[in-house]
């Protein structure tokens, strides 16, 4: 926090909001709101009327951050992943979706599995969100 006091007052931001927030690694970090000098009192009135909605803010703007300076590129999936995804999304079952596509259960389940491997995600809910996110289905 006091980093975040100390770059406003160097470079001459007369007020702001500074929240501390959790960083994907454990860490913390601070974002910092900036309002130019004539409107300085909306600062302290933002902070007190939507704190939480800042915190939320902040932390997604940090994480999004943390994601290009990691140079973090979206995964490449294959259409047939995509397809199994959208199905996923669409709340079908490994099942439905061979019946649907044409294909077996297990290749099914292959091309989710690789999806979830690709994504980084932990479960086939990440997989979707992840895949949303990177708008790819």
């Amino acid at each position: 926090m006091a980093t975040s006091v100390a770059f406003m007052m160097e470079h001459g931001i007369a007020a702001g909001i500074s929240v501390m927030v959790p960083r994907l690694n454990g860490d913390y970090g601070s974002l910092i709101c900036i309002y130019d000098r004539d409107n300085a009192h909306l600062a302290s009135e933002v902070a007190a009327r939507r704190a939480p909605d800042l915190l939320f803010l902040a932390s997604s703007v940090v994480c999004a951050l943390e994601h290009l300076a990691e140079g973090a590129r979206p995964a490449e999936l294959s259409p047939q992943q995509v397809t199994c995804l959208r199905w996923v999304k669409a709340g079908k079952t490994d099942q439905e979706i061979a019946e649907i596509i044409l294909c077996s259960v297990n290749t099914v389940r292959y091309h989710i599995k690789t999806a979830l491997k690709d994504l980084g995600a932990s479960n086939r809910t990440h997989a979707v969100v992840l895949a949303i996110e990177h708008r790819l289905i």
